[in-house]
């Protein structure tokens, strides 16, 4: 059976939070594979890391910087996103997974720029566990999902006007 989690909330840290559990499945051997949602990769260390290895896959589907104004349509953004959805089914194909991450989700899914269906197809080929993250996600989302962990901020140094820091933030 295959395990749903979900990483939600208003605090910083989902991204990082599901990156070690999937470092943590790495270093047991499980094959992973990553697809993150809204983001270029191209400021990731993460993804630096990740692709290094041959046998994990780290996908980013998205523009360069992360915020996006869902208050319009934004049908560019939504074929993006399910044409490159399409190419990586093509891909899961080939081979099938132990932990599959899908990276801000949660939002993509909150403000319907594809729908839950679209995203089903992956799951056969995943063998152990599914995380999802998001700061939004659908309540329907968090009622299918075995394990919710929310991320809520209490103190952060960005209040106090530190930026994040190559490396330590991103």
């Amino acid at each position: 059976m295959v395990i749903l989690e979900t990483i939600h909330g208003t605090g910083r840290g989902k991204t990082t939070n599901a990156t070690g559990r999937i470092f943590s499945a790495f270093m047991k051997q499980k094959k992973i594979f990553v697809i993150q949602f809204l983001k270029s990769g191209k400021e990731c260390g993460e993804c630096s890391f990740f692709n290094e290895f041959a046998e994990n896959k780290w996908f980013s589907i998205g523009e360069e910087g992360f915020f996006y104004d869902f208050r319009k349509e934004n049908k560019e953004l939504k074929l993006l996103i399910k044409r490159e959805l399409a190419k990586i089914i093509e891909t899961l194909r080939l081979e099938s997974i132990d932990v599959l991450l899908l990276d801000e989700l949660g939002i993509v899914l909150f403000y319907n720029l594809i729908d839950w269906d679209m995203v089903v197809p992956i799951f056969e080929y995943v063998k152990e566990r599914v995380i999802i993250t998001g700061r939004k996600i659908p309540i329907w989302l968090l009622e299918k999902s075995v394990k919710s962990l929310e991320i809520r901020e209490i103190k952060h140094p960005y209040e106090m006007g530190i930026k994040a820091r190559r490396g330590i933030d991103f």
